[in-house]
């Protein structure tokens, strides 16, 4: 055989594997994705919460009590406290040195005693002397009484000054803070913080008009669990926590700075003793309606009157899921089984298998 004729087989041999070639690779590129190809039509789960408003709130006292010295009663004092006392509403806090109202007081009540003495012995000297021997001691009588009277109302007054000199607690609460060696009248010596606590959270001029103190609530702590427990709205601020005037653009059609209003909630009983100051809270305001429903169609398969299965869609692929549901007209309330925002497969395909890949239909 000739070297040429050699050449033309090898260059036909080449030709033909290379047909072969371009024509088999498609070929079984097409039936491998034709084989794990299902195009599905889904159907995300959800309740309706187009009524619902969410913000975000932080957890503060409920009360917050500064106590300041008073430059009036002098700079000799004594705390009667420390940090972290609990204190009930009319506990001393501060004393202020009362040593020279005491001496006051005291002298004021000897004097007092003292006149009261005199005129009992006025009074028995007046019966022994006969009328009118006896008006000149009538007289001295009466002087004394005026005096006691005035006496007594000056007690009164001392009394009533040492009284101040007790600085106590205006309500039932914590010492958060003491600043001792302070003796600046501007600056709190003394800080105290209720042990009820609450949300405070923010509503825009947008807001304010849908929330009233009735609207159902429920909060979520974010650094305890991912749950909604209800709540309660305590107070709504209707003055503007900024100045909205602040930093207004001039002119006609420029963008105002929107107003803001404080909005506060109850902290729910069962976690009194869980939160501290500072921590994060989701408030949900407005009604959630918490029926889920589901399409029939979204049933592959009845495993009673009440379980169902469906195919829920995860990573693009399938996962066969057992339901607990309850008959609701053309569809499904489901009962267990399921969360909102599962995506279901609808009119799933009869060959469809746990953990097939899927695509949607467009």
């Amino acid at each position: 055989m000739s070297t040429n004729s050699k050449k033309s087989k090898k260059k036909l041999i080449l030709i033909i594997s290379l047909i072969i070639f371009l024509i088999a690779v498609p070929l079984i590129s097409f039936l491998v994705s034709k084989k794990g190809e299902n195009k599905v039509t889904t159907y995300n789960i959800s309740n309706n919460a187009d009524n619902c408003s969410i913000i975000n709130g932080v957890v503060y006292p409920k009360q917050t009590e500064n106590i300041y010295l008073d430059p009036t009663k002098g700079n000799d004092y004594s705390i009667k406290v420390k940090e972290g006392d609990t204190v009930s509403k009319g506990d001393t806090l501060i004393t202020y040195n009362g040593d020279t109202l005491n001496s006051k007081i005291s002298l004021s009540e000897s004097q007092i005693k003292d006149n009261k003495n005199q005129i009992n012995l006025l009074e028995s000297e007046y019966k022994k002397i006969p009328s009118p021997a006896n008006e000149s001691i009538k007289e001295k009588i009466k002087v004394i009484k005026d005096t006691i009277k005035t006496s007594e109302i000056e007690l009164k007054e001392l009394k009533k000054q040492k009284e101040n000199l007790i600085i106590k607690s205006p309500i039932d609460g914590k010492v958060t803070t003491i600043n001792l060696g302070n003796n600046n009248p501007s600056n709190p010596i003394i800080t105290i913080e209720s042990i009820d606590k609450v949300i405070k959270g923010s509503l825009t001029e947008y807001e304010l008009p849908n929330i009233k103190t009735s609207t159902p609530c429920k909060v979520n702590f974010k650094a305890i669990d991912k749950k909604y427990y209800t709540s309660k709205i305590l107070k709504i601020n209707n003055n503007p926590s900024n100045d909205a005037s602040t930093g207004m653009p001039n002119g006609i059609g420029a963008s105002p700075k929107v107003s803001n209003y404080d909005i506060l909630f109850k902290v729910p009983d069962n976690f009194k003793d869980k939160i501290q100051n500072g921590f994060h809270a989701l408030i949900k305001m407005g009604t959630v309606d918490e029926k889920i429903t589901i399409p029939k169609n979204a049933v592959y398969k009845d495993v009673d009157s009440t379980h169902k299965l469906v195919w829920v869609v995860k990573d693009k692929k399938v996962y066969s899921k057992n339901i607990e549901v309850k008959e609701d007209g053309k569809n499904y309330t489901l009962v267990s089984g399921l969360d909102a925002g599962a995506t279901l497969v609808v009119d799933a395909p009869k060959n469809l298998k746990e953990e097939d890949e899927v695509t949607l239909k467009q």
